[in-house]
């Protein structure tokens, strides 16, 4: 299906809307990176395993499976439901074109939904339902991307948390150098679990943001044309709305580890003078001086701060759109005043 949405863009001309072949293409390059992490993940499980075992004497966080299972069922769900409302809308515009014929519908569902596929090639129902299947597919990877990150970053931030309790809970008592050294050891070896998960991740982590982004985009973009019918203003609706909280709770739950990882500072700051010591000073200037953060490949940092800058381009690219639809209208209105009776506007127009 890559192929053929490709070849459609070289035999004709790239829009904006042309989206398969942006959609196929991140597909197969989430699939490729989760092989290829799929090859790095027993090292990296093996030394997750030594951080988890030397932590445990910190206890173990309360409910942390249950949370990644729920937002997993969550995030899945949702975006069935979102593909789902998606093939309704084509389901809807096919019904219109073959006039209520049930026996002719099927035909230009397919052809609407996998145009690339169908443009040149004889129409097979076959090859319709084979596309179905790998466009289900290609749509829940993203999916699973964004629930695969949110879980990882659940534990690394529970672990911070617990590391944070441990602290707090002891601030009065007099500890030893051997205890503020265990800590401190404690706390590098997450700040490097965390590098090594960031290595592992970083380009999901990147890929998951930028798709995200350019699907809310996209269908911003959609929203200045004539809605055609129920079907796609639900759908546009849930689109965006789905889109916008998947990259807040990715957002959120990634920037998470490195508020965690900045708790301890604070913690510290409060140590009585008669608890002070050299290791105590170590952690602090660790702590104060480590960044343990989710990257985009280095590009960017996943903190809460993130969530602003996306907000901001977005809001930034919504306005643009505005002025620029307003000002193709009237320009578009103007050129055809004079011929206005013979040329009326379409709500509804044959896009195959």
């Amino acid at each position: 299906m890559l192929w053929t949405s490709a070849k459609k863009i070289f035999v004709q001309s790239w829009n904006f809307e042309d989206t398969a072949v942006v959609f196929f293409s991140l597909s197969l390059a989430l699939a490729v990176l989760f092989v290829d992490l799929a090859r790095r993940w027993p090292a990296l499980a093996l030394e997750w395993q030594g951080v988890e075992r030397a932590a445990a004497r910190y206890g173990s966080p309360s409910g942390l499976a249950a949370r990644a299972k729920a937002f997993t069922v969550f995030i899945m769900a949702a975006g069935g439901v979102e593909h789902a409302l998606s093939h309704a809308k084509t389901a809807t515009v096919a019904l219109h074109c073959a006039g209520g014929r049930a026996s002719e519908w099927a035909a230009h569902y397919f052809k609407a939904e996998y145009s690339q596929i169908f443009a040149d090639a004889r129409f097979s129902a076959w090859a319709g339902v084979l596309a179905t299947v790998v466009g289900f597919f290609a749509t829940h990877v993203r999916s699973y991307v964004d629930a695969f990150i949110v879980v990882v970053s659940m534990s690394l931030a529970a672990r911070f948390r617990l590391l944070t309790r441990r602290l707090r809970c002891g601030l009065d008592e007099m500890r030893s150098e051997d205890d503020w050294r265990q800590m401190r050891e404690d706390y590098n070896s997450l700040s490097w679990l965390c590098l090594s998960v960031d290595e592992a991740l970083s380009k999901l982590v990147l890929l998951s943001f930028t798709s995200n982004v350019y699907f809310v985009c996209l269908q911003l973009y959609h929203s200045i044309r004539p809605v055609k019918n129920a079907a796609e203003i639900v759908y546009f609706y849930y689109s965006v709305g789905f889109l916008l909280l998947r990259i807040v709770l990715v957002a959120i739950n990634a920037a998470a580890i490195n508020d965690e990882s900045k708790e301890p500072k604070t913690i510290i700051f409060s140590v009585p003078s008669r608890s002070f010591s050299s290791e105590v000073q170590r952690f602090l200037l660790q702590v104060t001086f480590d960044e343990v953060v989710l990257t985009g490949m280095k590009f960017f940092s996943v903190t809460r701060s993130l969530i602003l800058t996306i907000a901001g381009t977005i809001v930034t690219y919504e306005i643009f759109l505005i002025q620029f639809h307003y000002t193709s209208t009237d320009d578009l209105l103007r050129v055809n005043s004079s011929n206005a009776t013979t040329c009326g506007l379409q709500t509804f127009s044959h896009s195959y």
